[in-house]
């Protein structure tokens, strides 16, 4: 809103075309960082940190870098005031930065914290920054997102508000005016319809009222496929017809139920107690069926316990209980984390700790993390409780391991056995093995414990109830409690002022009962029925989804707006379905997916699909795209999930996925990308045999040159790590000619040239992928190709130079939690270090923590690398195992060729003669198997150094002119020079 002309006190307005209001000029804002400084520092409406708002334009220029183009946007922005009249606006210190301008955000949100309905709508002129696009600084950009987002949503409560009250008190034509405002700004909310077809009539705009219907009808079954309410219909007739609306529905009534129910009593349990009361095991398991009360069990153990809740549906998000518990436990933190850098770095996984400042995301993938968090948590209680242990996800996992390792503290979880998945079950069977692990069984209540609960619960003895409760429940605590929820709510029995009405154990042949026993989704059925359509239809949604987390995506999917979908949801949390946004049980979700029509369900899955993406990621986006049936997206969802998780290497995860898409997919070219990924998850992996039949796959299913050229290109990898470089070169060569612009090339060629022992030919071709990728920004694929270039530059002698680069490597790997190129990246720059006069423990340090990183193609040469590092240090027994474990795998003459003449080195340190001259012969059977000179050179080299006469005179007919690293030429040539004869 502006404000008249000749304002002293100039003014911003973000709530509309930007611009500055002084002096009684409009002066429109500029679209560039400037003008977006000052409206990022309006929008936060407080002193804000120099790096947070670096971060925020910056994310990815280095500090220094950061800071030198926040100067020169500050003195940019600085001049574009002064020539306004406002140069003293923009405050700035060392430490942060001030917009002290009036603007007509702080206006708004000074109006909704008063309540000023009508000022708030009037304000609310347009989106924030409406038609200004920061894409080129997509961080800040995805800031404004929020920030408009959410204003907006603050508006149209306001709004819908306002045209309430407007409504009530008369105004019909005012109310119809901000109605008709909120349909243009969302034309399939159907509650702000049906307000306007109300007061339609009365305000002349009747026309204008069934024409947005007939549009939202449109839209409605276009986008939807769903038909609009009965409300609606009714309201639409209704106004057609010229007569009166329809009455609003009145709320049902609210049943008082017994205050026992919501305390029950613990009965039946008096073993399992005194087991665990006597149990000094590190881990206690106690697994039953839902509903059986193995969470009220561990409840009622006393003592103190810290507790950990996962969740169905969020294993992909790492340490999510662990984080939750935190939440709960911040006043302890900082007591207990007294040094401030501590509590920064806990801070970065528990933002409340940060007291506001912005802090980079934490690496949940870290060992330096699990190990400070298996640090902290027994300092925090002495016992800790994980309920639902079936929905861990991998990193609690490990944490859970580090801590059972330590021994500071005891372990007790529920366990739903039905559920458990083959990794919690290897995970179990381990710390079985260890014997760690107790285990306790709960079976449901037996008759007698059900009659004793009841008894309990009302006060009285009540048999025949029992006896019928313990036959519709079949002894399940949760739904015999919620069976006689149910019986109160249906009015079959309720609560006086002398107990529970009705002679309970007056059943007689007229006792209907319920239609919740014996399931509950014959109760959710029941509750769902007394709520209204568009509650009944946004749980539905919620049950889809998996929650009620997502509020403006099942509004957009339904076409409600915000405002009625959280009036919804607190009405299915009034009504015991929801608690929060999590379903009350899992068997609530169930149930209200079982009583779906499927056709309906496919619908809402199909509009999760194409809106849910930013919300819930690419996993959940393709398994709600397979449920709707919409292969196309699915496919796509598919494919950006298995990459996410090849990044993270989470390989196994990425490889199942894959393979029940492939078996779904009817469309061959889509099959064919399906197959490709899975080659490259494969050899990713390890598995060089399962890569191998993808892209033989590949290559008959479809006959797309860039796809073949891509699945060749798999092969050259396979090839390559099974030290055929002869055949990888060539297959190389094939796919040049079949794709001039194959993308890999600089990648494939300068691994083939780098394992040549070419070590200028692999620079130029590293150089050139990575000029291209830092044109694009960070990545996983630049932390790779840091990697291959530093590793060639130090095989070239250009040390020094490399190192830096091999940091830059690790340090992004570690930045995308791509664990795969990790790996990588430490194993090359071990490979360095070990010709390296320093730095070595560091170096051995890095490798031992990324060994715990998990298992692909690279983690062979990391063992290997990390070995020859340790035997240059003089570890020869921690060497050798490492040797010792490759040549016991097998597969890769490359690295077995290797591992034999490291492990003649080792054995001859440690004294194992007897061993020498075996492992001698095994490495020279090795020779032929490889194309890799510097495998080659190491098996040869060994022989000379260390076998016997027969031995040595094998290996001197096999030395070739390989172009080798300068250290290794060397020693090949004195060894070589020892058995040759003077002159």
């Amino acid at each position: 809103m502006d404000h008249p002309a000749g304002d002293v006190d100039p003014t911003l307005h973000l709530l509309a075309a930007p611009h500055l209001r002084a002096g009684g000029q409009r002066h429109p804002l500029p679209p560039s960082a400037p003008g977006l400084l000052l409206a990022c520092l309006a929008v936060h409406g407080a002193a804000v940190p120099r790096e947070r708002v670096a971060l925020l334009f910056w994310p990815d220029a280095d500090e220094a870098q950061a800071q030198h183009h926040l100067r020169v946007t500050l003195h940019r922005s600085r001049q574009w005031l002064a020539a306004r009249g406002a140069a003293d606006r923009l405050r700035a210190d060392r430490h942060q930065l001030r917009l002290d301008l009036r603007h007509d955000v702080a206006d708004f949100r000074g109006a909704i914290a008063a309540a000023d309905w009508p000022l708030a709508d009037a304000l609310h002129q347009a989106p924030l920054l409406d038609g200004v696009a920061s894409k080129s600084l997509p961080e800040l950009d995805d800031w404004f997102a929020a920030e408009r987002e959410a204003l907006r949503a603050q508006w149209r409560d306001a709004a819908h508000r306002e045209a309430a009250r407007l409504a009530q008190s008369g105004q019909a034509t005012a109310a119809a005016a901000v109605l008709i405002r909120l349909l243009r700004d969302d034309l399939l909310a159907e509650d702000v319809l049906q307000a306007l077809l109300r007061v339609a009539a009365e305000a002349g705009e009747r026309a204008t009222a069934l024409e947005l219907h007939e549009r939202f009808v449109r839209l409605a079954h276009g986008e939807l496929g769903l038909a609009p309410m009965a409300e609606t219909r009714a309201l639409a007739e209704a106004l057609r017809q010229r007569l009166v609306a329809p009455p609003t529905p009145v709320p049902a009534i609210v049943v008082t139920l017994p205050t026992s129910l919501s305390q029950p009593p613990l009965v039946g349990r008096e073993a399992e107690r005194a087991a665990l009361a006597a149990s000094t095991a590190p881990l206690w398991v106690i697994a039953g069926e839902p509903g059986v009360g193995k969470t009220r069990l561990l409840a009622d153990g006393g003592g103190s316990a810290l507790w950990w809740h996962c969740r169905t549906g969020l294993q992909g998000v790492p340490l999510l209980p662990v984080v939750e518990a935190l939440q709960q436990q911040l006043t302890t933190l900082r007591q207990v984390v007294t040094e401030r850098g501590a509590l920064r770095e806990l801070a970065r996984l528990v933002p409340d700790l940060a007291g506001g400042e912005l802090l980079p995301p934490v690496d949940t993938d870290s060992p330096r993390l699990l190990l400070a968090l298996a640090e902290l948590l027994p300092r925090l209680t002495p016992v800790l409780v994980v309920d639902d242990l079936q929905w861990a996800d991998s990193v609690t996992l490990q944490l859970l391991r580090l801590l059972l390792l330590r021994g500071e503290l005891r372990v007790r979880a529920t366990l739903r056995p039905a559920e458990t998945s083959p990794a919690l079950a290897r995970w179990l069977d381990e710390e079985r093995a260890a014997g760690r692990l107790q285990e306790q069984a709960l079976a449901p209540l037996a008759p007698t414990a059900t009659a004793v609960l009841l008894e309990r619960l009302a006060g009285q003895a009540a048999p025949r109830l029992a006896a019928w409760l313990q036959h519709a429940t079949g002894g399940n605590p949760f739904f015999t409690l919620e069976t006689l929820r149910t019986l109160f709510e249906s009015g079959q029995l309720r609560v006086t002022d002398s107990g529970w009405a009705r002679p309970l154990d007056d059943l007689g042949d007229g006792f209907r009962a319920p239609v919740v026993p014996p399931r509950v989704a014959a109760l959710v059925q029941q509750r769902l029925d007394d709520l209204p359509e568009p509650t009944q239809r946004v749980m539905l949604a919620c049950a889809v989804v998996g929650d009620a987390v997502h509020e403006e995506l099942i509004a957009q999917v339904l076409g409600l707006s915000p405002w009625a979908t959280a009036e919804a949801l607190a009405q299915a949390q009034h009504g015991g379905l929801l608690q929060g946004a999590r379903f009350v049980h899992d068997l609530t979700r169930e149930a209200l997916l079982a009583r779906s029509p499927a056709t309906l369900r496919r619908v809402i899955d199909a509009g999760v699909a194409r809106h849910g993406q930013a919300a819930l990621g690419a996993h959940r986006v393709a398994a709600h795209a397979w449920a709707a049936g919409l292969e196309a997206e699915a496919v796509e969802a598919t494919l950006q999930a298995s990459l996410k998780d090849r990044e993270l290497g989470l390989i196994d995860e990425a490889q199942a996925m894959l393979a029940a898409a492939i078996v779904r997919t009817t469309d061959a070219l889509r099959r064919a990308r399906l197959e490709l990924e899975a080659a490259e998850c494969a050899e990713t992996g390890g598995d060089l045999a399962r890569a191998d039949a993808h892209v033989q796959a590949v290559l008959e299913r479809t006959g797309d040159p860039k796809l073949h050229a891509l699945a060749l290109a798999v092969r050259v990898v396979v090839f390559y790590n099974q030290g055929q470089l002869g055949r990888a070169r060539q297959l190389a060569d094939d796919i040049a000619v079949l794709d001039p612009d194959w993308p890999d090339r600089h990648t494939i060629g300068g691994k083939l040239a780098y394992g040549a022992g070419d070590f200028a030919a692999a620079i130029a071709h590293m150089r050139a992928h990575v000029a291209l990728l830092r044109t694009r920004g960070p990545s996983a694929d630049l932390a790779s190709a840091l990697s291959g270039l530093a590793t060639a530059m130090a095989g070239q002698g250009q040390l020094a130079d490399s190192a830096p680069l091999h940091r830059e490597a690790i340090a992004m790997a570690r930045r995308f939690k791509a664990r795969h190129f990790e790996v990588y990246a430490v194993s090359n720059f071990l490979w360095t270090a070990t010709r390296l006069d320093s730095g070595h423990a560091e170096a051995v340090a890095i490798g031992r923590a990324a060994l715990t990183l998990g298992e692909y193609t690279p983690s062979r040469r990391l063992r290997v690398n990390l070995g020859s590092l340790l035997q240059r240090l003089g570890e020869h027994a921690e060497a050798a195992a490492l040797f010792e474990q490759e040549v016991r795998r097998g597969g890769d003459p490359t690295v077995g060729a290797v591992c034999w003449a490291r492990l003649v080195d080792c054995w001859s340190a440690l004294g194992r003669r007897p061993e020498i001259a075996d492992a001698v012969e095994q490495g020279l059977a090795m020779f032929e198997r490889t194309d890799a000179p510097a495998a080659q050179a190491a098996v040869v080299t060994a022989a000379l150094e260390h076998g016997d006469a027969a031995q040595a005179q094998r290996a001197l007919a096999l030395v070739r002119d390989w172009p080798l690293p300068a250290d290794q030429q060397q020693r090949l040539q004195a060894a070589r020079q020892r058995h040759t004869p003077a002159g």
